[in-house]
This record gives C-alpha cells, structure tokens and sequence, in this order.
C-alpha cells in the first residue's frame, strides 16, 4: 500500500502557555508532562498504527473506540492515554472559572452544593489504587464521579464525561512527591469549569 496515505496523529497544542498554571501546577511538571509524557503516548499510537490503512482518516478517538473492546490492546492502552491526557488539559484553565447555571444546577442536584462534589470527587481519587484518572461525569442519573485504572475512560459508554483529572503519578511527584490531597487541592483552583459548561 501508500504508506503516503496513512494519517499521522499530531499532538494537540497545549490551551495554555506551559507556566500558565504556577503555582498550582509548575512550569517543570507541565514540560515533563507535555512534551515527554505525552508526546511519547502519540509517537507510539502512530507506531502502532505503523503502515496500515486500518486506522488511516481515524481521530484519535476514533482509533480509541475502534480498540476499546480489548483493554490490554497495546494501541488501546497508548491512544487512550493520549486522548485522556488531551482532554485532561482541556479540564484546566489557567484564569479562574466558576460552576456555569447548567454546571450548578446539575451539581446541586446530585451532590447539593459544591464543596460536597469536591469532597466526593477527591475521596474518590484519594482511595483509588495506583494508576488512572477521576472523572466527571454526566448521565440519565445526573453528575456522577468514577475512576478508571491505567488508561482506560468512557469512550463508547453512556455516560459523558465533563472534566478529569489525572492520577498518575508524572501528573503531580514533581511538585508534591507522594502528596495526592495537596495535588488535589491545587487542581480545583484550575479547574476548567467554562468547559464543562460548554458539554452540557
């Protein structure tokens, strides 16, 4: 075949400059995170792809869902790391944002007021196990927080999710070492409520 036609996936540009977020997060972790963390998840999804037209005009969502069925796939596990990262930067924003109405009403209605969603969402985080994110999400049953293992999201489920937070350990040692709770923390004060809103 024309490997000349086969896509390649590009890193998407971060939405903010990479010490935007100091000093919740700093300008170290977002190089690290960015340009090695990440960048290697997309180099080794094109990798993967290498010259079949399988995959060829897919978005990376797309290569995401169409190997979702198998966890343990290699091409699963690196393109979905890749996109949880894309929408993890999406979930932060470097000026502070509040709940939008759809936001807040959604809230107050499936955890009663803010600082209960952030007290669920952070013993969430706090008590998973070892790799993964926590997510945001919104459903039939309304506002609803989970976590997924490694690299795993809710691509092709029922659910959509709103914002995410990740919990490996690249995304905060640098700043806080060990220190989940104060990463945490810090993340709410650049959360990305504006897009949020934007999914409802």
């Amino acid at each position: 075949m024309d490997t000349d036609t086969v896509s390649t996936l590009k890193m998407q540009p971060l939405p903010f400059a990479t010490d935007a977020l100091v000093p919740y997060i700093s300008k170290l972790t977002m190089d690290t995170h960015y340009n090695r963390n990440y960048a290697s998840y997309i180099a080794k999804t094109n990798e993967l792809i290498g010259d079949t037209d399988r995959y060829d005009g897919l978005s990376l969502e797309e290569v995401v869902e169409a190997t979702v069925r198998d966890a343990y796939d290699p091409l699963f596990q690196q393109a979905s790391q890749a996109w949880n990262h894309e929408f993890y930067w999406k979930s932060l924003s470097a000026k502070k944002t509040q709940p939008g109405p759809k936001t807040l009403s959604l809230i107050q209605r499936s955890f009663g007021d803010l600082e209960s969603l952030k007290e669920h969402f952070n013993e969430k985080a706090l008590n998973h196990f070892g790799s993964g994110w926590v997510w945001l999400n919104n459903s039939h049953l309304g506002l609803t927080v989970a976590t997924t293992p490694d690299s795993d999201n809710f691509l092709g489920t029922n659910v959509t999710s709103l914002a995410v937070v990740d919990l490996w350990e690249h995304s905060y040692f640098l700043d806080r070492l060990n220190d989940k709770k104060a990463y945490l923390d810090a993340s709410w004060c650049v959360f990305n409520w504006d897009h949020v809103e934007s999914l409802l």
